[in-house]
């Protein structure tokens, strides 16, 4: 089987026949795979920055109103507390022989007469709606929550269970979700360092009445203060159509009012939203909105470089950033994946210690 900048040649072929006929093809004729939308992303804040670690700080300060008095008296005292995060380096590399598809179906991307292959329509396609669109789709899938940056650093521990970031052969970071610490391995962290609120809450019902009921007393347990400052309450779609099919019976809410399927009792303003990032995630969590931060390296030019090479072309291009927190103080979270299981640490596992070659 041969698959060619992401489309399988020998399904075109047989579909179409080895030779190109004229046809008034066009690129509508194609039709893209189902996709998920990144609804992770939206919701945190673009911050550009330069350097590789970006840093949140969280200040606090005890009391410092009192009584006049005329004497000047000093009142109060401030602390800094700072969260660093390393900046996920990702890239795009991509070489493909542009003569393969003269004679295929999709000849219509192509420019005999046009000598520089780089300038074939055909590279622009692959680019703006295979490599761009697959990428995303490797980011919420693999990254946004279940992701771990091999950095090539010194080894740093990250939780008791003994998953460590270590320097690591280049083939190690084929894989996805090497590029970027996700949201996961953060809280990880965060909770290692005691700096995370957890509210433990054991296995979510699978009955949805019973789930939405677990839910509300879960927001119940958010200090008063933070849960006012809340906007979100993230879970995966999974338990959102659990949490809608529960509120329907529970509260009896018409099917067509769609905001109130998605509400919280006894607290306006606050709604549960689903994630595609966290497929097959057991975890809720919410945060304010000022608290959530996609931070991107303004330095760095995200522009595809594309190169002759020969006959063939060559695609590429890199970027930082990293959805990260400023406070984990402000981040209340469920106990799951809280801790990364040994079982996870595995040659083909999610956070594989071992060179990975696929």
């Amino acid at each position: 089987m041969t698959t060619v900048g992401g489309m399988n040649l020998d399904d075109l072929i047989a579909e179409f026949g080895a030779v190109y006929e004229d046809n008034g093809q066009t690129d509508k004729d194609f039709k893209r795979a189902l996709f998920y939308d990144d609804d992770l992303t939206p919701i945190f804040k673009k911050v550009p920055f330069s350097g590789t670690i970006y840093k949140g700080i969280q200040i606090t300060t005890t009391e410092v109103l009192q009584g006049f008095l005329k004497a000047f008296v000093s009142k109060g005292t401030s602390q800094f507390d700072v969260w660093k995060q390393r900046v996920g380096a990702f890239k795009i590399d991509k070489l493909e022989d542009p003569d393969d598809y003269v004679d295929q179906f999709t000849g219509f991307l192509t420019d005999l007469k046009e000598v520089d292959r780089s300038k074939w329509p055909l590279i622009k396609y692959i680019i703006s709606e295979i490599l761009i669109p697959q990428s995303k789709q490797d980011t919420i899938k693999e990254v946004n929550y279940w992701g771990y940056q091999l950095t090539g650093v010194a080894t740093e521990a990250v939780n008791a269970n003994g998953l460590v970031r270590t320097t690591s052969a280049a083939n190690n970071k084929l894989k996805a979700n090497t590029a970027m610490d996700g949201l996961r391995v953060q809280f990880v962290k965060m909770a290692a360092a005691g700096r995370l609120n957890t509210i433990t809450m054991g296995t979510w019902p699978t009955d949805p009445t019973l789930f939405v009921e677990a839910v509300e007393d879960w927001v119940a347990q958010i200090p008063e203060l933070l849960a006012k400052n809340i906007d979100f309450v993230n879970m995966s779609a999974v338990l959102h159509r659990r949490y809608r099919q529960g509120r329907r019976e529970k509260y009896n809410v018409n099917y067509a009012q769609v905001s109130e399927l998605d509400a919280i009792e006894d607290y306006p303003g606050l709604i549960v939203r689903p994630n595609n990032s966290q497929i097959g995630s057991n975890k809720i969590w919410a945060t304010p909105a000022n608290n959530r931060v996609n931070a991107v390296r303004a330095d760095v030019n995200q522009k595809f470089d594309v190169q002759k090479a020969d006959r063939s072309v060559k695609m590429m291009t890199n970027w930082n950033h990293v959805l990260t927190f400023n406070q984990p103080e402000l981040i209340v979270v469920s106990e799951h994946e809280n801790t990364i299981v040994s079982g996870e640490i595995t040659s083909t596992g999610r956070y594989a210690t071992t060179v990975i070659t696929e």
